[in-house]
């Protein structure tokens, strides 16, 4: 009897020690999720459980002096940002995109490695657009060797990854202005 009231200590005080260890461990994760540090160069999920990129979203406005539509873009600056794009990002809101400003004016080739979301694509040379590629479908289990690849339709020193269908939604043209804030935006939060 007195073995079997050891055993059954045993096995109480490892579930309470279990119990205490994911108590801990859900705490110590939470801090960390709400602080920041799990954050990667590639995003984070957000509390509705999306994957987001990493940083903070700026305002960009598009369209003419006089009717212009403002859209949230992440920018992607660093060669490791502007080499991932929209990978993973499982949710982009209509408003939403991604922002790839280079150096100089070159041909740029993309394509949907990785991409769970479909895409338009917006070509713009000197802060002026040039050129779209619309509706670019998501290719999943595709080997990188067969993967589609979109070209831009002449050198071009930035372009958006976008909502599938943001370009007619919001009535995108040929000639547009793209004006990029140069501050993150205010009410954002870096994921």
């Amino acid at each position: 009897m007195a073995i079997q009231k050891k055993i059954v200590l045993r096995i109480v005080l490892g579930l309470i020690a279990l119990v205490v260890v994911a108590i801990v461990s859900i705490a110590t994760y939470s801090h960390l999720y709400r602080s920041g540090a799990l954050e990667s160069v590639y995003g984070v999920f957000d509390s509705g459980q999306a994957y987001r990129p990493a940083g903070f979203q700026y305002e960009v406005l598009i369209g003419t002096e006089e009717d212009s539509k403002r859209f949230r873009m992440w920018r992607a600056v660093t060669p490791e940002q502007q080499e991932n794009g929209l990978q993973h990002v499982d949710m982009l809101h209509p408003d939403e995109g991604m922002v790839f400003e280079l150096a100089d004016a070159d041909y740029v080739v993309v394509w949907m490695k990785n991409t769970l979301v479909p895409l338009d694509l917006v070509w713009v040379v000197d802060g002026a657009i040039v050129g779209f590629t619309k509706n670019i479908p998501i290719e999943p289990g595709v080997l990188d060797e067969f993967l589609v690849e979109y070209q831009s339709p002449e050198p071009v020193n930035e372009f958006i990854e976008m909502s599938a269908g943001a370009v007619e939604r919001y009535g995108l043209n040929v000639g547009d202005l793209v004006k990029i804030d140069q501050f993150p935006i205010s009410d954002a939060v870096a994921l």
